[in-house]
């Protein structure tokens, strides 16, 4: 029930508010307790709650053992924000048709972004979860700043060590959003023989701004 009435909504709160109920209230096998513990650390590695995780972990006597110094990592990093005004705000994009071999390859999703002084162009992807991503030279020309912890990533393009970055502060438009954290990945696992990208804004962007309407002519 947790699941299909909240997870596929990005409801992560309200989905472990269940499990928790079940954990608390119920008779449960071992397995079973397992299992709620698991989706209420799926739900709050989603939704960037790095704290929760490592509790519900630790709940669990030390469920997925091997990501805990990642999580932990992550947990002890100013948490992710975004400010807004009071009221909606408008974002000029762009969508860029591509095509190849005069095939059409799909549209992408291009939002305009304020990184220091440079304004430069995000690509949007809610595939890209829990984290935006960026490639190393976009990183470091970019002052998206290493915070000394990665993993092993696996995308399209093979397997690949990721460093986590985090950007202080960048601007979309009227909003603000501090402590952005990014997947800092290889030139090369960004490539694509459709079009050159460097920056995405994935999950935890789109988790921030809340509801978007793309109103296309």
């Amino acid at each position: 029930s947790a699941r299909t009435r909240h997870d596929p909504h990005a409801r992560f709160p309200e989905s472990t508010i269940i499990f928790q109920d079940l954990l608390d209230n119920y008779r449960l096998s071992d397995r079973e307790r397992r299992d709620a513990l698991l989706w209420m650390m799926r739900n709050a590695y989603i939704s960037g709650d790095y704290q929760s995780w490592c509790r519900f972990s630790d709940l669990g006597n030390g469920l997925q053992r091997e990501m805990r110094p990642f999580v932990q990592s992550l947990a002890e990093l100013p948490p992710q924000m975004m400010e807004r005004p009071y009221w909606d705000v408008s974002i000029p994009y762009s969508v860029i048709t591509t095509v190849r071999n005069g095939k059409f390859q799909g549209g992408y999703i291009m939002v305009p972004v304020t990184v220091g002084d440079e304004r430069t162009w995000f690509m949007l992807d809610n595939g890209f979860a829990p984290f935006s991503y960026v490639s190393e030279s976009f990183a470091e020309s970019h002052g998206i700043r290493p915070i000394g912890v990665g993993r092993e990533l696996k995308g399209t393009t093979g397997t690949s060590d990721m460093r986590m970055g985090v950007a202080d502060s960048l601007r979309v438009g009227a909003l603000t959003v501090r402590n952005l954290l990014f997947a800092i990945v290889p030139d090369e696992s960004l490539a694509n023989p459709v079009m050159k990208i460097d920056a995405i804004f994935g999950a935890n962007f789109f988790r921030l701004a809340g509801e978007m309407q793309f109103l296309n002519d």
